[in-house]
């Protein structure tokens, strides 16, 4: 079986993977996230990819043959509407 790690501190993302019976590690990207796209679509992917993308690099610098072993999943949120990103909710 392979490591799976999730590349987010979110805790509803280890609620929803623990409620599936994933077993995962987190390790929580620490890159900086860049955004090009004012899609919402396309902005979530994008931080996801970069979420997912700085996790693998922190792992191959740990143990640089064990992290091809392992799937990495990074995810982000975004709220939008009728296509304009929301900001995050204060308080």
């Amino acid at each position: 079986m392979k490591r799976i790690v999730l590349a987010s501190a979110s805790p509803r993302r280890r609620e929803l993977l623990s409620q599936i019976g994933v077993t995962f590690e987190v390790k929580p990207s620490d890159g900086e996230e860049r955004i090009t796209s004012t899609v919402p679509s396309e902005v979530v992917e994008e931080l996801s990819r970069q979420k997912a993308m700085s996790t693998s690099e922190m792992l191959e610098k740990e143990d640089s043959s064990a992290w091809k072993e392992c799937i990495v999943i990074g995810a982000d949120t975004i709220v939008s509407y009728e296509g304009r990103i929301l900001g995050k909710p204060s308080g």
